[in-house]
């Protein structure tokens, strides 16, 4: 849904009325800015994750997710339903590690696809299958 602004005018004009659907425009146009916590879990999860609402609510999504290192990451999806997003980490010491996640949104669930973990030290570069970054919040936008 959009916001249609209304340009007010001062009494006496009677083109800006204060009518119950001026005032329903206005409180569902506030309404609307407020974010929608659809998924939380400070521990985070690799695995299927079910929403408490459907991703074709809202135009936008917000993942937000840690890796097994304590590094965050997150990523942004306008139109979000049935999308596939991209979660990735990095960590440094003596080895540098990339993480990568890509996961599916479709309707109330978000499900982990393709995930691997390169790591790059003076012993030279391996590459890992399997999920090191956790989904602890997603969060959703009318």
């Amino acid at each position: 849904m959009t916001y249609d602004k209304t340009i007010w005018k001062d009494t006496p004009s009677t083109d800006t009325p204060i009518t119950a659907d001026n005032l329903n425009n206005m409180e569902n146009g506030i309404y609307n800015l407020y974010p929608v916590i659809l998924y939380q879990n400070e521990s985070g999860s690799n695995g299927t994750i079910n929403l408490s609402q459907n991703a074709y609510d809202f135009s936008i999504l917000d993942i937000l997710g840690k890796t097994n290192d304590g590094d965050y990451t997150s990523c942004r999806l306008y139109s979000p339903n049935r999308k596939t997003a991209l979660l990735s980490g990095t960590n440094s010491g003596t080895t540098f590690y990339i993480k990568n996640v890509s996961v599916v949104i479709s309707d109330n669930k978000i499900t982990f696809n393709r995930a691997w973990e390169m790591s790059a030290s003076s012993n030279g570069i391996s590459t890992y299958q399997g999920n090191y970054i956790f989904i602890t919040h997603v969060i959703g936008y009318k």
